[in-house]
């Protein structure tokens, strides 16, 4: 006579074994999960991050001798974007001051409006003299959110580099500013 009687015992719902099944299902989870992570990343990046990264890293030190040139110049520069609207024409503006704070006339000023995150929305423009030391440009913003102006300032044999960002609202420009 059996003391245990195995027709008694109820069977487990589960057709296999609880751990094995467990640790098995739990890394099946995780390489779905980075797999689902690996496939939005690569339809959403564009892919690029700097054009032509490797010869710009080549040229770092005549970056930092251009900068040291460039500081000791001592201009100055104000940038206004209060006539910047999303979706309509409208005007950045740009003054410039020397060393000892004169207007700087008869400069040569060129520039990038850039969306830092996406591409296909830069646009370059030149600007015009305005007033004494001061400059402007016509531009039509096509979204809100942050840009980046890039100028490239260049008088009296000199060349001036300068960087700002700028946040537009739906509104009127002039929503926030951060200058890098």
């Amino acid at each position: 006579m059996e003391i245990f009687d195995k027709t008694q015992v109820k069977k487990n719902w589960w057709p296999f074994e609880t751990w094995p099944t467990a640790i098995v299902l739990f890394f099946v989870v995780v390489v779905g999960v980075n797999i689902l992570f690996v496939w939005l990343g690569r339809s959403t990046w564009t892919g690029v991050v700097t054009e032509q990264a490797y010869d710009k890293g080549l040229a770092f030190n005549r970056i930092l001798d251009d900068q040291k040139s460039q500081d000791a110049l001592g201009w100055r520069v104000t940038l206004s974007d209060a006539g910047l609207r999303v979706g309509e024409a409208g005007r950045l503006s740009v003054a410039v001051r020397d060393r000892e704070g004169n207007p700087l006339s008869g400069a040569r000023i060129d520039g990038e409006l850039i969306r830092p995150v996406a591409q296909g929305m830069d646009q370059a423009f030149f600007m015009s003299a305005a007033e004494e030391g001061g400059y402007r440009a016509e531009l039509t913003v096509p979204l809100p959110g942050w840009w980046e102006v890039r100028l490239r300032i260049e008088a009296n044999g000199s060349r001036y580099r300068y960087v700002q960002r700028i946040r537009l609202s739906d509104g009127l420009g002039g929503g926030g500013r951060v200058g890098v």
